[in-house]
Order: C-alpha cells, then sequence, then structure tokens
C-alpha cells in the first residue's frame, strides 16, 4: 500500500499525463486509489484496461 503523500503524488502524475495524453490520442487516464490500479478510458468513457501500480512492475512503473 502507499501511504498519504505517495498517493497524492500518484494522483498528481496521473492528472498530467491524463491532459497529455487525452491531447494527443484521444484517451483517459484516472486513478482509483481503492485498487491502486490506473484506469485506461476510451474517447466515449469506455474502460479498456485497468494498471496495477501497487507493486514495482514494470508496467506500473510506466
Amino acid at each position: 500500500m502507499w501511504n498519504a503523500k505517495e498517493l497524492e503524488d500518484i494522483k498528481e502524475i496521473v492528472n498530467h499525463l491524463n491532459c497529455a495524453i487525452k491531447i494527443a490520442l484521444g484517451i483517459s487516464l484516472k486513478f482509483d486509489e481503492n485498487t491502486d490500479e490506473v484506469i485506461v478510458l476510451s474517447e466515449s468513457g469506455k474502460e479498456v484496461r485497468r494498471i496495477n501500480v501497487s507493486d514495482d512492475s514494470a508496467l506500473g512503473v510506466i
């Protein structure tokens, strides 16, 4: 589990990435702190993928 400071950092990073990716690719990112996952959403808002960021996996770090 992440501590409160780490969760705030993750949320801030995801929000910044979301802005850039939404403009470039038309998809959105959302952080779910209950499950420690980043949710990838399509242009229509449909969930495309969930990426667990609670561990040190390469995909989670990216």
